[in-house]
């Protein structure tokens, strides 16, 4: 640890384990930075994300800006196939091309030759309905 000073907040770098962040050394760096292990110091997140692995992969995205966490990246709204849920895009069931939840009752819109039933994608329509596609 180098620091310039006796107080805790005059360093100028820290020892391995420790991270500089506004001149101190801490073990865990704030919500908004990540621990840069090749330079001991705590470096900023990219704006988008809330929280981050590195300078370019969210783990998480902030609430305040109402998008949603898909494969590291804070997007807007979640692709085809997944649903927005808790900040995060989450997949649809199998059945669905698009739905509300993850449940096979919760399809909006049906692929693979499926028809949209209450919900459910089908393969064949029930007695009584017919396949408009």
């Amino acid at each position: 640890m180098t620091c310039h000073g006796e107080r805790f907040d005059q360093c100028d770098e820290c020892d391995a384990g420790l991270f500089l962040y506004e001149n101190a050394c801490v073990v865990v760096c704030p919500t908004g930075f990540f621990a840069n292990s090749a330079n001991n110091r705590c470096e900023p997140c990219d704006a988008s994300c809330g929280c981050c692995m590195n300078s370019t992969e969210c783990t998480c995205c902030p609430p305040e800006m109402g998008t949603f966490l898909h494969f590291g990246a804070c997007i807007p709204t979640c692709p085809a196939g997944y649903y927005g849920d808790a900040g995060a895009c989450r997949p649809c069931h199998d059945t669905c091309l698009t739905c509300n939840s993850g449940s096979d009752a919760d399809c909006v819109t049906c692929g693979n030759n499926r028809f949209l039933h209450n919900g459910h994608c089908v393969n064949i329509c029930p007695l009584g309905h017919y396949g408009d596609k």
